[in-house]
């Protein structure tokens, strides 16, 4: 998932289009974290909670703790779409959300 939100970035970059990756899991995720993005040749930021789950900006920005995913596209501070337990097939709705987001 982190590698197909990458790409749609980089498609999207001449329109601005940015993105970031932050997993639930507590500080004990960044040693994996650095080794996937490293492989992979991430270069959008990815990070962790502190906190874990029992971080309160999940509650703060209405994020599923028990999804498997949940992707937000937002602009100008406003959520324009939200996607929960996205999967390969699934993700193109979220890049058709973000072309729309970005042609409006």
């Amino acid at each position: 998932m982190v590698g197909q939100i990458q790409k749609l970035t980089e498609q999207y970059a001449d329109k601005g289009l940015r993105a970031f990756i932050v997993f639930e899991g507590g500080p004990d995720l960044k040693p994996a974290i650095e080794q996937v993005t490293r492989q992979n040749k991430i270069t959008i930021p990815v990070t962790y909670l502190p906190e874990g789950k029992a971080s309160g900006a999940l509650k703060r920005y209405k994020i599923n703790p028990e999804a498997k995913n949940t992707i937000l596209t937002y602009r100008n501070k406003t959520v324009t779409a939200n996607f929960l337990n996205v999967d390969e097939s699934t993700f193109p709705k979220v890049a058709e959300a973000a072309a729309a987001m970005l042609n409006n």
